[in-house]
């Protein structure tokens, strides 16, 4: 069995990553994250928008995963 923590890295998402290393732990399951970041914001020009922010954005993702990594761990989870 597998389980998907989906995360934003907001509160509500800290009670789902409890309760996923829990689970995961009680049915000797796999824990999987992901984090989906919103939508890039409209620009006139899309092409320049997304060559100048798709870094910053997946920077920032990166670094919420890296938190929830960090927590899984320290909570004894696995990933």
């Amino acid at each position: 069995m597998r389980i998907l923590l989906a995360t934003d890295g907001s509160k509500h998402s800290a009670l789902a990553l409890h309760a996923a290393v829990e689970l995961s732990a009680k049915a000797g399951s796999e824990l999987h994250v992901v984090h989906a970041w919103r939508a890039l914001p409209p620009y006139s020009h899309p092409s320049v928008a997304v060559a100048t922010d798709a870094e910053w954005y997946e920077q920032e993702a990166e670094k919420i995963l890296l938190e929830q990594l960090d927590e899984i761990y320290a909570r004894g989870g696995e990933v």
